[in-house]
């Protein structure tokens, strides 16, 4: 997008004045992740003066979130107590794709980058991690029917990724949807920004802030977003969801990782350029057969073997029709 462009959308918005244009500057952000070119976002810093003003993204056409549910995710997250959002500006569409102008945080500083200096201690980081997750789920709602089958059935087909067609497949997504429907009742829709990790969790005025709201969207599994910090983020490397996530309750955390990298993949794979996106799939499917529990392997191993002894039984009679068949045919030749 050019600069002179968006300078005349931000004035014929209303959020700048036709006389202030010549003090308009525009500085474009460069992103470090190696995007699929219909699936890249543009990022400009608006400066009015010397003094920074907004933050305006635009998301092409092509992008798979809602612009509703960004925008319905920012006025929910306004509300919380445990972590603050930047003022939405504005937002409307444009071009096919959409722009978000919001407040310009001056002087921040990202929660990871803190980490890194000491100023924060990683206790600090997941408390404050698990202050937010904890908040979210508290005014989580309890999911209806239909939106609890969509959700499973697509946390399936995601985790179905990772697999090979055949009898260890079937075994683990049945499983899976098993431990999905008998913790039902405890799991909860929230609104998801699809990017709570440290790098955008900013300090600024003294206060934290929740930034980066593109892949907003509703879920019940909340604790995906728990364990892209413990992907990512250094400090988090050593922590078990229950350490991020403490609604995670009596849920499994093997099957909460193997939810949470199906969605991962998944996600990384529609974003990312072919090449990085190889390469990310390969990485992640290695982690999700190492956090695969023991303790359920004999389990697996049991439904295997009453899988193959099932076939067995059912090779044995038709081998038993094979025999009555040639007998026939023997008899009537």
């Amino acid at each position: 997008m050019e600069t002179g462009k968006l300078i005349n959308i931000l004035i014929k918005q209303g959020l700048i004045s036709k006389s202030d244009k010549g003090k308009i500057g525009i500085v474009p952000y460069e992103s470090a992740i190696h995007r699929r070119s219909d699936k890249t976002s543009l990022r400009f810093k608006v400066t009015l003066g010397s003094k920074p003003r907004f933050s305006v993204k635009y998301l092409p056409k092509s992008w798979d979130f809602r612009l509703e549910d960004i925008v319905n995710t920012y006025r929910y997250y306004s509300d919380l107590k445990s972590i603050r959002v930047p003022n939405l500006e504005a937002h409307f569409n444009f071009g096919g794709g959409y722009i978000v102008v919001e407040e310009f945080l001056q002087d921040a500083t990202p929660l990871d980058k803190l980490v890194v200096q000491r100023s924060v201690s990683g206790i600090h980081a997941a408390d404050l991690l698990r202050r937010i997750f904890s908040e979210l789920h508290t005014k989580g709602s309890r999911s209806g029917a239909k939106f609890l089958k969509a959700e499973k059935a697509k946390a399936l087909d995601q985790i179905k990724s990772f697999l090979q067609e055949g009898i260890w497949c079937d075994i683990i997504l049945r499983y899976v949807g098993e431990i999905i429907d008998k913790h039902a009742s405890a799991l909860r829709v929230i609104h998801s920004s699809g990017d709570i990790i440290d790098r955008n969790i900013l300090q600024a005025n003294g206060a934290w802030y929740l930034v980066d709201f593109e892949y907003s969207h509703q879920t019940i599994f909340g604790f995906k977003e728990a364990y892209r910090n413990i992907l990512y983020s250094e400090w988090a490397r050593n922590l078990t969801l229950h350490d991020l996530y403490p609604p995670l309750g009596d849920f499994p955390s093997d099957v909460a990782a193997m939810i949470a990298l199906g969605w991962e993949n998944r996600f990384q794979t529609d974003l990312l350029d072919d090449e990085h996106a190889r390469l990310t799939r390969r990485h992640l499917r290695y982690l999700f057969w190492n956090v695969i529990d023991p303790a359920i392997l004999p389990q697996l191993d049991r439904r295997a073997s009453e899988a193959e002894g099932l076939a067995a039984a059912k090779e044995a009679e038709l081998e038993s029709i094979r025999r009555q068949l040639e007998s026939t045919t023997q008899q009537h030749v």
